[in-house]
């Protein structure tokens, strides 16, 4: 029950991220504890897996921007968008 209420509200802290207009990326630091309550909280090798790309989506910084196409250029947020879903998914699924 204590890990629910966790990853509720870290859930609410990656959906403030993804809403709010003027998240930069240093504002996607905060992710830090989703990630961690969403690692200890997601059983599935599918959602370990999943978790692990989102995380990789997230953490990644392309030296040269500019180089790469506009929609690979949006990385965290569907990073972000991804971790959001998983923790949707934990909290939401039948017991």
């Amino acid at each position: 029950k204590n890990l629910n209420e966790i990853v509720a509200l870290t859930s609410v802290v990656t959906l403030s991220l993804i809403v709010n207009p003027f998240s930069w990326q240093h504002h996607f630091v905060w992710l830090i504890l989703p990630f961690i309550a969403a690692y200890y909280a997601f059983t599935k090798k599918t959602d370990k897996v999943l978790l692990v790309i989102a995380y990789i989506l997230v953490v990644w910084n392309f030296p040269a921007p500019e180089t790469v196409p506009v929609l690979v250029r949006s990385h965290v947020l569907f990073g972000t968008i991804l971790l959001w879903l998983l923790q949707m998914r934990f909290l939401f699924k039948k017991k």
